[in-house]
């Protein structure tokens, strides 16, 4: 729960996944330098592959889903909302790194980049 309250966003990851039950099956990590530099290579990299993000809102992730959707903020995605996701977007916004993860229920067929 510290790194939460320490405004690192990995801590809060963790229980997101955990909570959601689901098998991450790919994570890509981008580390760009520069303010959003690492968000918006994130956000290239879902665009370039199909997948939409959801609304940014502070340390909270992001869902991501294959397709063109318009995604709500973390706060108003109710449980079965959240369980439907192919994955999440975490991590330091403004001064990265940034986590893509996709879900076992992904329709994407990505190879794992980092492990588990």
């Amino acid at each position: 729960m510290s790194d939460i309250t320490n405004g690192s966003s990995a801590g809060f990851a963790r229980i997101v996944i955990s909570a959601l039950k689901t098998e991450v099956v790919f994570r890509r990590t981008f580390s760009d330098e520069g303010t959003f530099a690492a968000k918006n290579a994130a956000e290239a990299w879902c665009a370039e592959n199909g997948i939409s993000v959801g609304e940014s809102q502070g340390p909270a992730p992001r869902g991501l889903l294959v397709g063109e959707f318009d995604i709500a903020k973390w706060r108003n995605l109710n449980l079965e909302d959240r369980a439907a996701l192919h994955g999440v977007m975490t991590g330091d916004g403004r001064n990265g790194p940034v986590h893509v993860e996709l879900f076992a229920n992904c329709p994407l067929q990505m190879p794992r980049e980092v492990g588990p």
